[in-house]
């Protein structure tokens, strides 16, 4: 039966279905591009004190091109906000930040070859943080671009590279950021529905 309706199908019909397919790929791609470019904007007109030498990104959220999470770079200084293209206006946008961390774990951390192959897939998008947890010296690097909610500074995983207070053995884990484990499916299903319909 379906060879018999695929037949029924003309090829002018066949052809105006692929120009349409088409000419909707790329107003989305035109789209998410301008998209992008107006979420970074909003968020410079917003914050007018980040010096020229910041580094902006922005990244669409989940399953929408209308909420975008924005990240800034400053001196190893992290911001970060969501922007809904749509509604969001300067005056309106709210800011988390992470300060940088200065530590001789990080440093050190950093020129481990796990940490360099990840810092690559991150794109150089990384925060570190350092801590001390059951007696270890742990470092952090978590990938900016993502974040389980798009305006914190706190990513959706990161690179951990752990070592014992003497500097030994050193371990290294890729892991999702267990701070926010206890978000549901439906709890972000209704961030989502708060963002699309907040500035």
């Amino acid at each position: 039966m379906c060879s018999t309706r695929l037949k029924s199908i003309s090829p002018r019909a066949a052809l105006r279905a692929g120009w349409i397919g088409f000419l909707l790929s790329v107003a989305y791609i035109i789209a998410g591009v301008a998209f992008h470019h107006s979420a970074i904007s909003v968020f410079r007109q917003a914050n007018p004190d980040l010096t020229e030498n910041a580094s902006y990104n922005a990244y669409p959220w989940r399953v929408t091109i209308f909420i975008w999470r924005v990240t800034c770079e400053e001196g190893g200084n992290w911001h970060c906000a969501h922007v809904n293209v749509l509604r969001t206006r300067p005056e309106d946008l709210s800011t988390q930040s992470a300060v940088r961390i200065e530590s001789r774990w990080i440093a050190r951390a950093a020129e481990e070859e796990e940490e360099k192959v990840f810092k690559w897939f991150a794109m150089d998008q990384v925060r570190p943080v350092y801590f001390q947890e059951f007696g270890r010296n742990v470092v952090e690097f978590h990938d900016m671009r993502y974040g389980l909610l798009p305006d914190e500074v706190e990513s959706l995983w990161c690179a951990r590279v752990s070592y014992d207070l003497n500097g030994h053995r050193p371990h290294v884990e890729k892991k999702m950021n267990t701070n926010r484990a206890d978000m549901t499916i439906g709890g972000l299903f209704q961030r989502l529905g708060d963002y699309l319909g907040s500035p």
